[in-house]
Formats: structure tokens, C-alpha cells, sequence
């Protein structure tokens, strides 16, 4: 079972860098709040790369993201069950495309160092000019 859609998550924990079939891809553990109090959060784990791998170095835990693509439901049998043939089932996005940032003190930060634009800097009065 599978659902495609475009999902607003908040990050679990910081991204972990992966390399699978020579190629790199960044892990994000992110957890989709739901729409009422009652129901429960999904945690579900996507896995971005290609073009969102620099985006993706640069989120950190408690960044809230919207990614794109498709939740698949996969199942698996416990390394250690806690019950006789126990099954887990896990959500998971494994071709996630991040479409935007939407909150992230660290990541808007970032961007405005290598940019080399910062506030202070918006006020100064080039010498050449100041008599003009």
C-alpha cells in the first residue's frame, strides 16, 4: 500500500549521510504531526539525494521540511521480537524530493553566511558614492 502526496514533517534527528550503490543520499527520520489531538503522529523515514543533497546537509533536528513523494508501508520481521512472529511495519519514503524549507533558524543562517549578506552590511555607505 502506498499513498503520493506532499507531506509538511518536522525533522527526528539530524540527517545521516549514506552511500548506496555508489551513489549518496542523506537519511531524514521525520514525523508528520496530525491534523487532530488525538490522533497519532506518523514517523515515517525518507531518503533524499541528487539535487536535494545540499539542502539536506545543511537541515537539522527540528526542522520542519515539505517533501513530495510516496509513503510505502513496508513490513519486516523483528531482529528481536517482543512477541512470537511478530512483524513491524514501518512507513517509509524511499525517493523523497524536498520541496521547501519552511522553518529552520540554522539552515536561513547558513545561507546568509556564504551568501556574504548579513544585516549589518544592508547600512554601509560605499566611500565612492557618499557624495552623490
Amino acid at each position: 500500500m502506498s499513498n503520493s502526496g506532499v507531506y509538511i514533517v518536522n525533522l527526528g534527528k539530524d540527517p545521516e549521510q549514506l552511500e548506496l550503490g555508489g551513489r549518496q543520499l542523506y537519511k531524514l527520520r521525520v514525523a508528520e504531526k496530525a491534523a487532530s489531538k488525538k490522533a497519532a503522529t506518523r514517523w515515517f523515514t525518507a531518503l533524499v539525494g541528487g539535487p536535494d543533497l545540499d539542502t539536506a546537509s545543511r537541515l537539522k533536528k527540528g526542522d520542519s521540511v515539505a517533501l513530495a513523494g510516496e509513503l510505502a508501508l513496508t513490513e519486516y520481521a523483528a531482529r528481536k521480537p517482543r512477541y512470537n512472529g511478530e512483524m513491524v511495519r514501518e512507513d517509509e519514503m524511499p525517493f523523497a524530493k524536498l520541496l521547501r524549507v519552511i522553518k529552520s533558524p540554522t539552515f536561513f543562517a547558513q545561507a546568509e553566511a556564504t551568501s556574504g549578506v548579513s544585516p549589518e552590511s544592508d547600512n554601509q555607505v560605499i566611500p565612492e558614492l557618499e557624495g552623490l
